[in-house]
């Protein structure tokens, strides 16, 4: 057919016809989780090898920090990941769990490796925002139905909550994991227990801070998900690690953003990628200010090392 028969055919089928109004049922309020690999993009170019190291290991750390939580709905685009969920607590673990899944997966390759480099570490921005999403969940037989004609729900996705999480992902760094203050409130009234450990003191720290001053940068607010243990489910209170885990959470976490460094002087890479460090190390920084209650204070990397040390 040529273009004004085709176009025809469009017409007569309806097809270019959307009645915004039957589409109110998909709209509502959820949380968004979105994450997305670090310099992924330069690896793909610089070798296949990388890219399917970096991918497989991907997704398979966000199927296994996912398992248990039920009420999440999970789109995935190659390096980035949204994820869907109206339960608080729910967006708090699978975000959590993303991170601890991928260091998991990075201190594996620290221990196997004589000499771990950067590009075969897998570490994601992680951002929660809140607002709301158009998308076809739980609708049956779909194709039964005429508006939802040509439509896969597995990639149908836009709203409010999409664009914001989209925009606030760029005011972080690798490693971290970032929340509109706008949404921030219920997020910290998920209940981590009373135990009395540093770690479990650390956590609660960030819980308690009413004004939100605490791992703040740039218009959001990171999580010391460092303190919390991998694979949770939505069910019963957050667990903390104890000392001797944190410890190597921690070590590793600094070591990972060292070959990030390293990487860079000795091969050249990007200095956007690099930029990713200070993020990183700042964190690090003021999470071991606020675990070993050092106070406000300059650290330099020598100070940070003892401080890691000391756990």
């Amino acid at each position: 057919m040529n273009f004004t028969q085709v176009a025809e055919k469009i017409k007569e089928d309806g097809a270019s016809i959307v009645n915004a109004t039957e589409w109110n049922e998909h709209w509502d309020d959820h949380y968004v989780i979105f994450a997305d690999l670090i310099a992924f993009a330069q690896r793909c170019v610089l070798s296949p090898g990388i890219t399917v190291n970096n991918i497989v290991r991907f997704h398979r750390a966000i199927n296994d920090a996912l398992a248990g939580i039920s009420d999440i709905v999970k789109y995935q685009f190659t390096d980035a990941c949204y994820l869907i969920t109206k339960n608080p607590k729910s967006a708090l673990i699978a975000a959590s769990n993303i991170q601890n899944e991928c260091l998991l997966h990075n201190y594996v390759q620290m221990k196997k490796v004589p000499h771990p480099l950067f590009f075969h570490m897998i570490v994601p921005k992680i951002v929660i925002s809140k607002g709301k999403v158009l998308g076809i969940m739980g609708t049956v037989e779909i194709e039964k139905i005429k508006r939802y004609s040509g439509i896969s729900p597995k990639e149908f996705l836009a709203g409010e909550g999409i664009v914001r999480a989209y925009y606030l992902e760029k005011n972080t760094t690798g490693g971290l994991i970032s929340i509109d203050p706008n949404c921030i409130e219920d997020l910290k009234k998920v209940s981590s227990g009373s135990k009395r450990t540093k770690t479990d003191a650390l956590y609660r720290s960030w819980k308690n801070d009413k004004s939100n001053s605490l791992f703040s940068h740039d218009g959001v607010i990171d999580v010391p998900w460092l303190a919390l243990q991998p694979r949770q489910i939505n069910k019963g209170e957050l667990t903390v690690e104890d000392s001797e885990n944190f410890k190597i959470k921690v070590e590793s976490f600094n070591f990972l953003w060292r070959t990030n460094f390293t990487e860079h002087i000795n091969e050249g890479t990007s200095t956007n990628t690099l930029k990713q460090y200070g993020g990183g190390i700042s964190h690090l920084c003021e999470l071991m200010q606020i675990y070993s209650n050092s106070g406000p204070r300059s650290w330099d990397l020598v100070e940070l090392n003892s401080a890691i040390s000391k756990i």
